[in-house]
């Protein structure tokens, strides 16, 4: 299958290196340095398993300067062009994905074209209805939202936490949205989705990666709300580790010493003292000196997980897209939580389990009554900005 990407920073060369393995894929960027270094078969960027496929690694990839030749012949165009987000303005620069798309148009009307980039909630579908006003008759546009980190995003790609494909589908009260994505995009555009989701399954080397197929808006405010959840824990274990310095809570400092980094890669997992085991008498410790100490930071835990848990209370969810696909989106990183929770051992297990995020998800949503709008746009600017 011929495929082309639309830039070449973590986000573009990563996806093009994982297709590569099994579909001749075209990078396009515009700067003539990095297309040589790509056709030399070396990394512009540093990130170890990248640098590591392009050397060795029999790759159906070729980069260039000219994107109109690029998108001619693909099936799929992969967007992960630039969009700087400016905190004082409170403002998406959209207009290099934009760039990509009308130029695609031009050349290929028929090509399946994936965002990657990272896009406000709503983008997507407005698109739909700003080239229908511009008297455009094909129109065919997913997003697939990233969860990398630099200088590992092959990485991520190759042991991805979930794969999610966002497609249109219709949202009651949307009528002029879903009066143009009726006109414009595709009868199987659906089917599309999900060959596109299969394509980065395959190149995957993860077995039974979980797939997530939703709509446009659920897939975009996944991003949003996932970045956002995991920021806000980080600030929580901030003030928990403050709490627990005060309080000689130094068991419970132990046992989720390590959350963070784990928080930071996905795995959801407490580890012990860095990426070891903990042994047999540190598990006994644990056990131990964390069972008070855990149910005194669930107590915490329990007032701050209950407000980045509002959006299931919150009114900004209520027809605007579907609540499960964005909670299974943000939350599937978790599901190997307990295994980590476990080497707590006896009664300090449950509680860790909470604290690692596992337990407590949805039952602690109704509970609060902070206003996730205001939360989100507080911290929108951060948290686009990773």
């Amino acid at each position: 299958m011929n495929v082309a990407v639309a830039g070449t920073g973590y986000v573009g060369l990563s996806i093009a290196t994982l297709l590569a393995q099994l579909n001749h894929v075209t990078a396009v960027d515009v700067v003539p340095e990095k297309v040589e270094l790509i056709n030399q078969r070396k990394s512009p960027i540093q990130d170890e398993y990248i640098e590591k496929y392009l050397a060795e690694k029999d790759l159906d990839l070729t980069a260039t300067l000219d994107g109109a030749q690029a998108y001619r012949d693909a099936e799929f165009v992969v967007i992960a062009a630039p969009t700087n987000y400016d905190p004082q303005k409170n403002f998406f620069d959209t207009s290099h994905v934009e760039e990509v798309i009308d130029l695609v148009l031009s050349v290929n009307p028929d090509a399946v074209m994936v965002i990657k980039s990272t896009i406000p909630v709503g983008y997507t579908r407005s698109l739909y209805v700003k080239y229908a006003a511009k008297g455009v008759k094909k129109f065919n546009l997913l997003f697939s939202p990233e969860f990398l980190r630099e200088s590992k995003a092959l990485y991520d790609n190759l042991y991805p936490s979930r794969i999610i494909v966002g497609y249109p589908k219709p949202i009651k009260g949307y009528d002029k949205e879903n009066e143009a994505i009726r006109v414009l995009a595709q009868p199987d555009l659906e089917e599309k989705a999900h060959q596109f989701g299969r394509l980065l399954q395959q190149g995957a080397l993860k077995q039974d990666v979980s797939v997530l197929y939703m709509g446009l808006k659920e897939a975009e405010a996944v991003k949003l709300f996932a970045n956002t959840y995991l920021a806000l824990r980080v600030s929580f274990f901030n003030e928990l580790d403050t709490y627990a310095e005060v309080k000689g809570l130094d068991g419970l400092l132990r046992a989720v010493n390590n959350t963070l980094d784990s928080v930071a890669t996905g795995s959801g997992a407490v580890t012990y003292d860095g990426n070891c085991e903990a042994t047999k008498e540190n598990k006994e410790q644990i056990a131990k000196d964390g069972a008070s100490a855990a149910q005194n930071a669930y107590n915490v835990l329990k007032n701050i997980q209950g407000k980045y848990n509002a959006v299931k209370a919150s009114k900004v969810c209520d027809d605007t897209f579907n609540v499960e696909d964005v909670y299974n989106g943000i939350l599937r990183f978790n599901d190997d939580a307990v295994v980590g929770a476990k080497q707590a051992g006896g009664s300090a297990e449950q509680k860790l389990r909470a604290l690692n995020g596992e337990d407590g998800i949805s039952e602690l949503a109704a509970h609060s009554s902070v206003n996730f709008n205001t939360l989100f746009n507080k911290a929108s600017a951060k948290v686009y900005e990773a």
